[in-house]
């Protein structure tokens, strides 16, 4: 019983644990399963990669253009009495721009492929990408605000029938009714009662008094100006590439002084051209690069091209990808890193000019 005991013993002991070859082999699949699992690992984050980085082209493409449109669909916007026929006096003082009169050859314009020494009226750069286009809308912003007398004299403080903190004092405005518009600067501006009141003293005008007594048919407005380019950041993605934006520069209540906005990051070029009436019977003949500064073409423009090239700003390909755009070549461009691009365009017509 012993000797049989002992050699039970011995066999257990014979075939416990692992050989070499089947630790090799567990090694072997645990390696494969592994690889397979980085592999997945590495194409999900590729993909998650790539998908971002085409979210991130489309979002801010479609964001840019948004802003854009609607800013140039107005064009000359000044209530139901049009700039284009109305050509209403600035009195405001000092006039934002330097702008003393606001007819239809002063609410569009535009540089094209601007140098590093591009600036508005007073002198401000705009530190814009040396070979962008720039453009600059200006008329009434899109919503105004009805009077609440019947009547408000040429000298009378405006009353607005609500309060609202839309306006402050410094302010150009723009006060429209069918037939008329002042432009003026509001000198004081306070909420009281439910109401708004605004005044327009001389201490900001050229004249305190309006050109005619208003009713409460007339819109009070804001004034804009803006100008919109691209511009280099100052900030760098992941791999230290610079960063460029769509920016715009809102001119506000002194014209020494400049609001520059960064809105969509990612947009690297803007190339703009516009849709010139020739013959004058209501319909674009052809688009151009900007006409001269002092071209009588601006009162001609009727529709306005914007294209953007945008980037997913960070690299989101393995290997570069061409694009193709119209403000570089007309064949794909062969960039050295790994961004994704894509053109996008939109042609806006100016409804103050349309018959």
């Amino acid at each position: 019983m012993k000797r049989h005991s002992h050699s039970m013993s011995s066999q257990r002991r014979r075939c416990s644990g692992l050989t070499l070859i089947e630790l090799m082999v567990a090694m072997l699949l645990s390696l494969v399963l592994m690889g397979g699992v980085l592999t997945l690992f590495a194409s999900s984050k590729t993909t998650f990669r790539l998908q971002s980085g085409l979210a991130t082209v489309q979002e801010n493409g479609r964001h840019a253009l948004y802003m854009l449109v609607r800013d140039i669909r107005g064009a000359g916007f000044s209530g139901c009495a049009g700039i284009e026929t109305n050509q209403g006096k600035m009195n405001a003082e000092p006039a934002p721009e330097d702008l003393d009169s606001l007819t239809g050859k002063d609410v569009l314009f535009g540089m094209d492929n601007v140098d590093a020494n591009a600036a508005d009226a007073a002198g401000n750069k705009y530190n814009a990408v040396p070979g962008t286009d720039l453009f600059r809308v200006r008329g009434a912003a899109d919503s105004g605000i009805s009077l609440l007398a019947d009547e408000v004299p040429v000298n009378a403080n405006i009353q607005l029938t609500t309060a609202t903190q839309f306006f402050k004092e410094g302010d150009v405005l723009v006060l429209s009714d069918c037939e008329t518009t002042d432009f003026f600067r509001a000198t004081n501006v306070s909420q009281s009662g439910g109401k708004t009141t605004i005044a327009h003293a001389a201490t900001g005008n050229t004249t305190p008094f309006l050109s005619k007594p208003y009713g409460k048919d007339a819109f009070l407005y804001a004034f804009r100006s803006n100008t919109y380019f691209i511009r280099d950041t100052g900030r760098t993605n992941a791999v230290g590439d610079p960063i460029r934006a769509l920016y715009r520069r809102n001119i506000e209540f002194d014209p020494t002084l400049n609001n520059d906005e960064e809105l969509v990051d990612g947009v690297e070029d803007m190339q703009v051209t516009y849709g010139v009436d020739g013959d004058g019977n209501g319909f674009v003949d052809q688009f151009v690069d900007a006409p001269a500064a002092t071209s009588d073409d601006w009162e001609k423009v009727r529709a306005v091209r914007v294209s953007l090239l945008v980037s997913s700003v960070d690299n989101a390909h393995s290997e570069p990808v061409p694009y193709n755009y119209v403000g570089l070549s007309s064949t794909p461009v062969d960039p050295t890193d790994f961004k994704l691009r894509q053109e996008v365009a939109s042609t806006v017509t100016i409804r103050n000019r349309v018959n």
